[in-house]
C-alpha cells in the first residue's frame, strides 16, 4: 500500500496552521514586550517633565514670581500692584493716570514701536519676555504681547460733591464688574461704592472689562 496521500495533505495544512499560529502568538507576545517598553518610557518622559517643571519652578528669578503672584488676589495685595492688559487699556492709562505705571513688559512678536518709544519718554520701564513666560504671567488664552504692572492706587471719592453713586452689592463675576465700571464712567457717576462679597476690583478680568478705565472711576 502507498502513503495516504490525503492524510499526508492534512497534516501538512495542520502543521502550517500550527506554525501559523505559533508565529501569530509569538508576534502578540512582541507586540505586548513593545507595548511595555512604551509605557516604561512614557513613565520616564512624565517624570523627566516632572522634574523639569519642578525645577525650572524653584529657579525662577524672584522678581518673575512677583509677576505671577499678580494673578492671585493676596499677590496684589502684598505687592500694592496689578496687571493691566492690552494696548487699549495701556494708552487709557497713559493718558489719563501715567503715575501709576510701574513697568511694561512685551515680547519681540510685539509690532506697536511707537508705544513703547513714548512709554520710555515718559520714563516707564520696559522690559522684553519671552511669548511664553509672558503667556505664564498672562490671565489671557492667546495675550497681546504686552501688558503693564500698575500701582493699586484707586481715586478716593469726593463724598462732599459727590451727587450719583453706583452702588455694587456682592457683584462676584469679574466681568460684570469691569462693564459697571466702565457705564459708571460713561454716565459720569460720581463714586462707585462696593459691598461686600463684591470681587477684587483689580482682578485682571475686572481690569479687562472696564477697558482699563477702572483707575479713572473713584471708588
Amino acid at each position: 500500500n502507498g502513503p495516504d496521500k490525503s492524510r499526508e495533505g492534512i497534516n501538512h495544512e495542520g502543521s502550517d496552521y500550527f506554525s501559523a499560529g505559533r508565529k501569530l502568538r509569538m508576534a502578540q507576545e512582541r507586540a505586548a514586550g513593545r507595548a511595555k517598553e512604551d509605557d516604561e518610557d512614557q513613565n520616564k518622559v512624565h517624570d523627566f517633565y516632572f522634574e523639569a517643571c519642578f525645577d525650572k519652578e524653584e529657579k525662577l528669578p524672584p522678581w518673575f514670581k512677583r509677576l505671577l503672584s499678580l494673578k492671585t488676589e493676596r499677590g496684589r495685595e502684598k505687592e500694592d500692584s496689578f496687571l493691566l492688559e492690552g494696548v487699549r487699556c495701556i494708552r487709557d492709562v497713559m493718558e489719563h493716570t501715567p503715575e501709576n505705571l510701574g513697568q511694561v513688559l512685551y515680547t519681540k512678536e510685539f509690532k506697536d514701536i511707537a508705544l513703547l518709544e513714548e512709554l520710555k519718554e515718559i520714563n516707564v520701564r520696559t522690559q522684553c519676555l519671552s511669548e511664553r513666560d509672558l503667556k505664564d504671567v498672562s490671565g489671557t488664552t492667546t495675550p497681546p504681547g504686552i501688558l503693564a504692572v500698575c500701582r493699586s492706587a484707586s481715586m478716593r471719592p469726593n463724598w462732599e460733591t459727590a451727587q450719583y453713586v453706583t452702588l455694587i452689592d456682592g457683584v462676584q463675576d469679574p466681568g460684570n464688574l469691569g462693564t459697571i465700571f466702565r457705564t459708571s464712567l460713561g454716565f459720569g457717576m460720581d463714586a462707585v461704592i462696593m459691598g461686600k462679597g463684591t470681587v477684587d476690583p483689580f482682578n485682571p478680568k475686572v481690569v479687562r472689562g472696564s477697558s482699563g478705565t477702572l483707575l479713572r472711576m473713584p471708588f
